[in-house]
């Protein structure tokens, strides 16, 4: 399947999509009446998760792990995460940047990199499973980050409807070439004892939140 599975939305322009807006509490300390609140009119991770233990803030051009990644572009963000498109200095080529929150959830992150190497050691005999290029740690003003590097794909498939199938639909024909692939890319996994479904499950019966098929 042609998306990029460690993007858990959709991809969204790059503006600044927040609008500051008057307060309307009625909370009795009036210092906080005049306080202004944000909202978003697009879909995009929650501003208020900027903090300790949340999101990393990323600046457009900035470069990561000693100058090697370059983020270009923004391409989604989850519930412990957010994507980046990024330009790998070293070996000149694109890849996808996922940068986790700093909150603590030790377990999940070690099993799902634990099965990510896994996958990359099986990868010159796997089909359509995405490959981990490379990981690293990020300290942040929030905390200290998880960073996966991922190969770049896309586009995904909702998106890909939106812009060229008025019908809200994709085409018997393409969407059966896609199904073929995501079956093999199944297929793939569970000969490995790695079962897929919303996570990634061990042979041992453990869950990584994330998505491994392209």
């Amino acid at each position: 399947m042609s998306i990029v599975c460690v993007l858990p939305r959709r991809i969204f322009p790059l503006r600044s999509p927040y609008i500051a807006l008057k307060s309307m509490s009625t909370h009795t300390d009036k210092s906080l009446m005049d306080r202004p609140t944000y909202i978003c009119p697009i879909d995009a991770e929650p501003l208020h998760r900027y903090r300790q233990g949340g999101y990393h803030p990323v600046t457009l051009g900035e470069c990561l792990k000693s100058g090697r990644y370059k983020v270009l572009h923004k391409l989604g963000w989850g519930g412990y995460s957010t994507v980046w498109a990024a330009r790998d200095q070293r070996t000149e080529t694109y890849v996808a940047l996922k940068i986790s929150t700093a909150e603590k959830h030790h377990d999940r992150e070690t099993r799902e990199l634990q099965t990510l190497k896994e996958l990359a050691s099986y990868h010159s005999s796997l089909t359509h499973v995405v490959q981990l290029l490379d990981d690293f740690e990020l300290t942040g003003p929030n905390g200290f980050h998880k960073c996966l590097v991922y190969e770049l794909l896309g586009p995904n498939i909702p998106d890909v409807i939106d812009a060229h199938f008025s019908s809200g639909r994709l085409p018997g024909r393409l969407a059966k070439f896609i199904a073929k692939q995501s079956l093999a890319g199944l297929h793939d996994l569970h000969q490995r004892n790695i079962g897929h479904g919303g996570t990634i499950i061990h042979s041992l019966g453990k869950k990584s939140e994330n998505s491994h098929l392209k």
